[in-house]
């Protein structure tokens, strides 16, 4: 018999730090594994809401909601395709988290082994002195996935590239404390890196606000979606007035900061 290997898109790895965000529903939870089963190497991925809809057996409604909820905790970032269907807008998504490196393959013998405390069920006989024999390769399901062999290739972490940006980010405001607070980080400097801001420009522009507002340490998200006025105070040149998409998504960005901040304040007190 053949090595058993699992069949169809390798299966998608939730991060825990999304299973435990309390702003985060089983709906998206949900939504963002169909995301991630459907990514590419680059976890880049185009599914339509009404696919994601039919094949987890959910509203449009819902996997909407879901789809916002996602981005506002910084998980994933919707991004508007130029292509259209009909008259229908096309997003694309691109998803934070984990992505597995490889198919894993399973030798008979731990199949076998495996199958062993299966007797009784379809396709399973038994009567050999190891435990039941397979009539056929046996195929794991979602729920039966193996675990990994060790991977010598693996086991070196490899170093991530250079990013002057996200250094200038993180030399304000200090390493993200856990996988919720790294996802808005990376929506944060995602939009720095879209308005052209350089690693000597950030501090200068969150030096501005501090100036303007008398605050002397702005929350990570504020200055992003604030960088043309910033740029405006400084004399760098005009407001730059961001399309109607754009503006609707830095208002849903300051949203989910504020209701952050809330609950920070919220379990201080408590």
């Amino acid at each position: 018999m053949g090595k058993v290997i699992p069949a169809g898109v390798p299966f998608a790895q939730i991060p825990h730090d999304l299973i435990r965000d309390k702003n985060v529903d089983p709906y998206a939870v949900r939504v963002y594994a169909e995301l991630m089963a459907r990514a590419n190497s680059e976890s880049r991925s185009w599914p339509s809401q009404r696919r994601v809809a039919k094949d987890l057996g959910m509203s449009r409604t819902k996997v909407m909601g879901a789809l916002n909820s996602l981005e506002a905790e910084g998980w994933i970032l919707i991004t508007a395709s130029p292509e259209t269907t009909g008259h229908k807008q096309r997003h694309s998504y691109t998803i934070f988290g984990l992505r597995p490196q490889r198919l894993f393959e399973m030798e008979p013998d731990h199949a076998t082994h495996r199958l062993a405390t299966q007797a009784g069920t379809p396709g399973v006989r038994s009567g050999t002195p190891d435990g039941p024999v397979p009539d056929h390769d046996v195929v794991p399901n979602k729920n039966q996935q193996l675990e990994p062999e060790p991977d010598p290739g693996l086991a070196a972490k490899p170093q991530r590239p250079p990013d002057p940006v996200w250094d200038s980010f993180i030399a304000v405001h200090g390493n993200p404390e856990d996988g919720t607070e790294r996802g808005k980080f990376n929506r944060a400097v995602k939009l720095l890196k879209d308005a052209k801001v350089t690693p000597e420009e950030y501090p200068m522009l969150v030096a501005a606000y501090s100036m303007k507002y008398d605050d002397l340490q702005p929350a990570p998200m504020t200055v992003p979606v604030r960088i043309g006025e910033m740029r405006h105070f400084m004399n760098r040149g005009p407001i730059n007035v961001p399309d109607r998409e754009t503006l609707n998504r830095h208002r849903r960005v300051e949203a989910a900061q504020a209701e952050y901040d809330d609950d920070q304040k919220r379990e201080a007190i408590g």
